[in-house]
């Protein structure tokens, strides 16, 4: 299983080459812990978001490299979205490019 700093740096680096996220998002890990995204600042702490994305360490790792289509993982309750769904997508997306 993934460690919550590595996801964290990964999804930093993210954020940083895609600016366009300006919207505050929180993927939710379950057990291994929270990742807070807005803008470019990224951490660890539970924060407003209009976006809650929930999902496994695993499948956010699998996500990243390529091995994880969101939309499929959405609709077989791999992935569960609460708030905006277009920023949710436009998130897997950026995600995904890396």
């Amino acid at each position: 299983m993934p460690e919550l700093d590595e996801l964290t740096a990964r999804v930093r680096e993210t954020a940083e080459k895609n600016a366009g996220l300006s919207r505050p998002v929180l993927l939710d890990l379950g057990d291994t812990g929270l990742i807070h995204l807005d803008g470019t600042i990224v951490g660890n702490a539970e924060a407003p978001a209009d976006c809650r994305i929930s999902l496994s360490a695993d499948n956010l790792e699998r996500l990243m490299e390529g091995r994880l289509n969101a939309t499929m993982a959405y609709m077989t309750g791999q992935l569960k979205v609460d708030g905006d769904m277009a920023l949710a997508l436009q998130l897997a997306s950026a995600l995904r490019a890396e």
